[in-house]
């Protein structure tokens, strides 16, 4: 919208216009702002603004002096957490549906859901209490409202795996952020093929598959496990903050 908005103003004046946009969603007006636009940053190669040739792909951006490992013993064990603002588009429905599978396989867990709803899923949110219930999972699933992001690293230290579920095109900090604090981090998302262990990417957002995924994950063998985390450590390290703006002043300033 800003772009629309002064984006004539700007060439007019003489000024380069960079505008930050990383969604699977977008139309003829997201198209029409590109036109303004010296260069266009995002950080996923599924998001809707990747097709244009001024593109330019970014690191996601995570203080990672704030997002670390505090302690491992901090780790509840069989922990699994879902974090995020509760909306259809994050999947929160797939996740608990894949926690009543886990419940009816005997599977040993806990699980915590951080987040608020806006007010138009209010009822969406509403539907994922019920369906909880009505798999049981009163006892080993818990709700809680969304905190400040200052506060979630404490929450990512207490949990052992995090799961996200949006699309590609989306490519939530979370999942960096999780990484970072040495969470066993499973999601669905194209862009991690390749640069984490296959068996933590999900590939269909199916509540049997996310089921599976996670079962894998609970039975991992101690050492695998921290091979595996400290893959995803290094992996959100070459997305912080600073390796970030390096990346924007070359880009912006050549």
């Amino acid at each position: 919208e800003y772009v629309l908005l002064g984006g004539k103003l700007w060439l007019l004046l003489g000024k380069k216009v960079f505008m930050w946009r990383n969604h699977h969603a977008g139309n003829f007006l997201t198209d029409l702002a590109n036109l303004f636009c010296s260069k266009v940053f995002c950080t996923s190669r599924y998001s809707y603004t990747a097709k244009y040739k001024k593109t330019v792909l970014m690191p996601v951006g995570i203080d990672t002096g704030k997002f670390k490992v505090q302690s491992e013993k901090c780790k509840v064990a069989n922990s699994i957490l879902f974090l995020g603002r509760i909306t259809p588009s994050k999947n929160v429905d797939i996740f608990v549906e894949a926690l009543g599978l886990l419940k009816k396989r005997w599977i040993i867990f806990s699980a915590s859901i951080y987040g608020d709803a806006l007010p138009k899923d209010i009822g969406y949110f509403e539907k994922l209490k019920s369906r909880a219930q009505e798999l049981g999972l009163e006892k080993v699933l818990r709700f809680y409202a969304g905190v400040p992001n200052h506060q979630t690293p404490e929450i990512y230290n207490t949990h052992e795996i995090f799961v996200n579920l949006s699309s590609s095109g989306m490519y939530d900090k979370t999942i960096f952020e999780a990484m970072a604090c040495g969470c066993l981090t499973l999601a669905s998302n194209g862009n991690l093929k390749g640069q984490i262990d296959e068996r933590l990417v999900i590939k269909t957002r199916d509540a049997t598959e996310v089921a599976e995924c996670l079962a894998g994950a609970l039975s991992l063998p101690e050492e695998e496990k921290k091979k595996m985390i400290q893959q995803e450590i290094a992996f959100a390290n070459t997305n912080n903050l600073q390796v970030l703006s390096t990346r924007l002043y070359l880009s912006i300033s050549s």
